[in-house]
């Protein structure tokens, strides 16, 4: 009985011991660690950045391949329906952020020269205002004067030196275009390995099944498969709920900006559009930004501009969105709005749009697993409470049941 006990004990110990140990090299070797786990980061960059390109394109691939020949038998339209499909998928992202530049990049080019003939009046008026001069104080020298002659070109001259010698200076010229060529060559990679990524896209899954089923316990197994679920769904549902809901705005705003008239219609209907995809302030954000525009044109249309915002955002978010896009998270508002800043401030832009899913997704299991314990209670509380049956009440069910097969064989 020793012996079967020490042998039982034996493998926790060991697995102590090696948790003990691992704390104390994470302890001690704290920033090697940090360090190395930053190196593998980037080395796998390309990986993150091609998974992630892939599960957006696979939102196009899965409704081109259900409408593309999908009951046709023909060998060589199986054989070509995953490629064709792909490239149509991959052409599709390409056209609609084609379409976004040439609508905003003209758009923003017109706004800045606008702006650059209209910033002698509004210096002018920074000038008259003394709160504003203020807090003009603290920028430097060249801008104060700047300010203060109401000469554009000497405050243009003056932010250019200030990007060249203020942000740039600081990391180098040489630094920003090797981050930058960095950037474009792990997003070229990533685009090739999600290429690969969604033409054997079973394949992966199959093996990534095949190698939990083998390595892990089948409860752990079964919770992994479960988490998995859960987070592709919940992220395959926000992201196509909000590139609807972007689509949707968009366009309200483009027809109604320009059916009234306002300027820079295209360029705000962009902005709106990629405001709706930060949950919560992004169409803030993005109205914020069309009325700074309106506004320098005329202030009479940067007010006509806020009612008519307030109006589209309200019949979008009410009455169109539910009808056309369906998609619901089941996160309360206040875990949404908890998710944007907290997500937002750790990880910036990425975080307020990829934490509110996730957030989703936890909250989601969580219920399931709440709900799981709490029936689980419940049916134990329900046996405990069940009254315990006699020994005399088995012996006369027994007879009855053998009295009952006695009138059955006589029948017979």
């Amino acid at each position: 009985m020793n012996t079967e006990g020490k042998k039982k004990k034996f493998p926790r110990i060991v697995v102590i011991c090696i948790a003990v140990f691992l704390t104390y090299l994470a302890i001690h070797y704290w920033d090697p660690l940090i360090a190395f786990i930053g190196k593998l980061l980037s080395a796998a960059a390309p990986l993150f950045i091609g998974a992630i390109i892939a599960f957006i394109v696979n939102i196009f691939l899965r409704f081109y391949e259900k409408h593309f020949f999908r009951k046709s038998e023909k060998d060589i339209v199986k054989k070509l329906r995953r490629p064709v499909c792909i490239l149509l998928s991959y052409l599709t992202v390409a056209a609609i952020i084609t379409a976004i530049a040439f609508l905003v990049i003209p758009q923003l080019i017109d706004a800045g020269t606008s702006l650059f003939e209209r910033l002698p009046v509004f210096l002018e008026n920074i000038r008259e205002n003394q709160f504003v001069m203020k807090i003009v104080s603290g920028l430097p020298e060249g801008m104060q004067k700047a300010i203060q002659t109401a000469d554009p070109n000497l405050m243009l001259n003056e932010i250019l030196s200030f990007l060249t010698t203020g942000i740039l200076g600081k990391t180098g010229v040489t630094a920003v275009i090797t981050g930058v060529a960095s950037s474009v060559f792990k997003t070229f990679i990533g685009l090739i390995f999600s290429v690969y990524l969604l033409a054997s896209k079973e394949k992966i899954k199959a093996g990534l099944k095949r190698f939990f089923a083998t390595y892990l316990h089948p409860t752990a197994n079964k919770v992994l498969l479960r988490i998995a679920s859960v987070l592709n769904e919940s992220f395959r549902n926000y992201l196509v709920g909000q590139f609807t809901e972007a689509l949707i705005m968009g366009t309200l705003c483009l027809i109604g900006l320009s059916i009234f008239r306002f300027p820079y219609a295209p360029i705000i209907a962009a902005l709106m559009a990629v405001g709706v995809l930060i949950p919560i302030f992004g169409a803030y954000i993005g109205a914020i930004a069309g009325f700074i525009l309106v506004s320098s044109v005329s202030p009479v249309q940067g007010f006509f501009f806020l009612i008519f915002i307030i109006v589209v955002t309200q019949v979008e978010g009410n009455l169109i969105y539910p009808r056309v896009a369906g998609f619901n998270l089941g996160l309360p508002g206040i875990w949404i709005l908890a998710a944007v800043i907290v997500w937002g401030a750790l990880f910036g832009f990425p975080g307020m749009i990829f934490g509110v899913p996730l957030t989703a997704a936890l909250y989601k299991l969580l219920k399931e697993n709440m709900k799981g314990r709490a029936e689980k209670k419940a049916a134990e509380k329900a046996n405990e409470t069940m009254p315990p049956v006699s020994e005399g009440d088995l012996s006369g069910t027994e007879q009855s049941i053998e009295t009952l097969n006695n009138e059955n064989k006589g029948n017979l």
